[in-house]
């Protein structure tokens, strides 16, 4: 039985999308999670996708291709387990991973996954170094299509040949078990017969939260009938809340933080928004199309890939506020019944492409062809 080894930088946490990637091998194939970093918290469900999980114990400020110890520790599993496919998550993971290769006496193939490219973050050393490990893999698979488009634009030289698309994809079905409930019940009494628009979202700068409520309290002008609800948390939060206030949004911005009935706050909202400057392929997006909801989103590769502007909701400018407020009041002034067609739309939209199963299925053949 042929040997695949997951390589993670640091365990932060358990994180479903991996989870699935590593039950892509299959009966077919042995599978081993190694994260460079992190301890074991007791939560990690890659116990359930892996046949085995293993924490190499590196402080997460000094895993790179330099650490000889991390190096030395990670060729000994390879050499130990059998391993013919190491695949390489992010960044440090790659270089780790292809150094590892030439230095291990069985010389495993090395597959890199990107969710995601960083494009600021590509600086000219990176051009460098990443010149030298993208000539040690054998596949480098990005998320979404334009994740792809943008290793080949951002890096030197990369050989299209090796360059894989393979979108992520999600369970849907806690998203269509569940049924819409009364708005004041899942979410506040001030939800109560009021149009809801919902983020589920860490409160980053790169969400651009910021300027969707700038937008948002343009909106309260003409209809106050609008509520906001901010599912998440992250270093914003305080900016973001002291934003509302000066706003006097109080009535109609809440920050519920993070929870558990993510599918019952999104099927009892109204529409789900996302306003990034930047996006892999959103799990969070796809979640809410599959639970009916129309979304109005950014206007970027990786979002307009799956989001088709007015067939299901309103792709915008993230950065024109005017342009944000012109989609509120579009969705807003939309009938039930044009509503209704635009959340059938993408939940069909995310059966057809974007499911676990899919996603799998695709990786499950990519790593089959290589072993």
């Amino acid at each position: 039985m042929k040997t695949i080894l997951h390589l993670f930088k640091v365990y932060k946490g358990n994180q479903s999308l991996l989870n699935d990637i590593v039950n892509s091998g299959g009966d077919g194939h042995r599978s081993i999670a190694c994260f460079l970093g992190g301890d074991d918290d007791g939560f990690n469900n890659m116990y359930n996708s892996a046949d085995m999980v293993v924490y190499l114990g590196g402080d997460r400020r000094k895993i790179k291709w330099s650490n000889i110890k991390i190096v030395k520790d990670l060729k000994k599993l390879i050499e130990d387990e059998g391993v013919d496919l190491v695949i390489c998550h992010t960044w440090r993971p790659m270089a780790i991973g292809v150094l590892t290769k030439y230095l291990s006496k069985s010389r495993p193939k090395v597959v890199g996954i990107f969710h995601g490219v960083r494009t600021g973050a590509v600086t000219f050393s990176k051009k460098i170094l990443f010149r030298i490990v993208f000539s040690g893999m054998d596949k480098i698979v990005g998320v979404s299509n334009a994740c792809v488009e943008d290793i080949a634009n951002y890096f030197w030289s990369v050989d299209k040949r090796k360059l894989v698309s393979i979108p992520n994809g999600i369970d849907c079905e806690p998203f269509l078990a569940v049924d819409p409930q009364n708005k004041e019940e899942v979410f506040t009494a001030d939800c109560k017969n009021k149009f809801v628009f919902i983020a589920v979202s860490r409160l980053a700068a790169v969400k651009n939260l910021e300027r969707f409520i700038l937008a948002f309290h343009k909106l309260i002008q003409v209809n106050d009938k609008a509520v906001f609800v901010i599912v998440g948390a992250g270093p914003l939060e305080e900016k973001l809340k002291a934003l509302v206030q000066k706003k006097e949004l109080f009535n109609h911005v809440f920050f519920v933080g993070f929870k558990n009935n993510v599918p019952n706050l999104l099927k009892s909202a109204d529409v789900f928004v996302m306003p990034s400057l930047r996006e892999g392929l959103s799990r969070s997006l796809l979640e809410a199309m599959v639970s009916e909801k129309p979304v109005l989103a950014s206007n970027i590769d990786s979002i307009s890939e799956v989001v088709d502007d007015y067939v299901h909701g309103r792709l915008v400018n993230p950065e024109d506020v005017e342009d944000i407020l012109g989609a509120l009041l579009f969705v807003i002034g939309s009938d039930n019944k044009a509503l209704k067609a635009m959340g059938l739309s993408a939940k069909k939209r995310v059966l057809e492409k974007y499911t676990s199963e899919i996603m799998q299925k695709n990786y499950f053949d990519l790593f089959s062809s290589m072993l």
